[in-house]
C-alpha cells in the first residue's frame, strides 16, 4: 500500500533526525564547549588625594593663617579643629596664642582673632605668600608685616570678613569668615610640597 504523500517524508525526516542523535552507528561531531570567560579583576577605585599639610583625604587650596587667642576667656574656639596645622606660640607674661593654618578645610567661622607677633612672620615664611588674618600689633610689627611676602588681613585695616559676637566681651568677641577673608588675598599661594621653593609667591 502506498504511503500518503507528505506523511512518509515527514516521518523519515523525523526518524532520520532521531537516528542521527541516538544511533551507535551514527558519526556525530560533539558540540564545542564554550570557552570559559577570562576572569577580569575589577579596577580598584583610585585613592582620594591626600592633603600636604595635614595628610587628610581631600585637596589643598589657598593657605590662610589666622592668629587666635588662647586664654580662658577665648574658650570655646570657633573653627580651630578644622585647621590643617596649629602652632602654639609663647608670648609675653607666659601666655600663649594659637596660629591656625587652613588649606584643605575652611570653617564657616574662626576666632576669637587676636594680635600678631614677630614670630608669626618667621613661621609663615615657609608657606609663601599666604593670607594672614589678625587684629592689631605694635607699630614695629605692623611695619614688618607690611613688608613681608604675604597678604595682611587686619581687622583694624578694614579687611573683609570680620564681625563681633554679642555673646563675648571685647577683645575676645572678634570672629571671621575664612571665605570672606580670602577675598582680600585673591592670589594667596596654595599648599606646596615640603621643601618646595615657595618663598615670595605671586605678586
Amino acid at each position: 500500500w502506498a504511503v500518503p504523500a507528505g506523511v512518509g517524508a515527514a516521518a523519515l525526516a523525523a526518524g532520520g533526525a532521531f537516528l542521527a542523535l541516538d544511533s551507535d552507528d551514527a558519526t556525530t561531531t560533539p558540540a564545542a564547549s564554550p570557552s570559559p570567560s577570562a576572569e577580569v579583576s575589577p579596577t580598584p577605585d583610585p585613592e582620594p588625594p591626600t592633603t600636604l599639610l595635614s595628610g587628610r583625604r581631600g585637596e589643598d587650596g589657598q593657605v590662610l593663617a589666622v592668629k587666635l587667642d588662647n586664654t580662658v576667656n577665648s574658650h570655646p574656639h570657633a573653627g580651630l579643629m578644622a585647621a590643617d596645622v596649629v602652632y602654639l606660640e609663647e608670648v609675653e607674661y607666659g601666655l600663649t596664642r594659637f596660629m591656625a593654618v587652613y588649606s584643605s578645610r575652611y570653617p564657616k567661622v574662626v576666632g576669637p582673632v587676636r594680635s600678631a607677633r614677630e614670630s608669626d612672620l618667621q613661621i609663615l615664611e615657609q608657606y609663601g605668600r599666604v593670607g594672614f588674618a589678625f587684629s592689631g600689633a605694635n607699630p614695629q610689627i605692623l611695619d614688618e608685616i607690611a613688608g613681608a611676602p604675604l597678604y595682611p588681613l587686619s581687622n583694624d585695616a578694614g579687611a573683609p570678613g570680620y564681625s563681633r559676637s554679642p555673646d563675648r566681651s571685647a577683645p575676645w568677641d572678634l570672629f571671621a569668615d575664612p571665605d570672606d577673608l580670602l577675598k582680600g588675598a585673591p592670589k594667596a599661594t596654595e599648599a606646596k610640597e615640603a621643601g618646595a621653593d615657595v618663598v615670595g609667591g605671586e605678586e
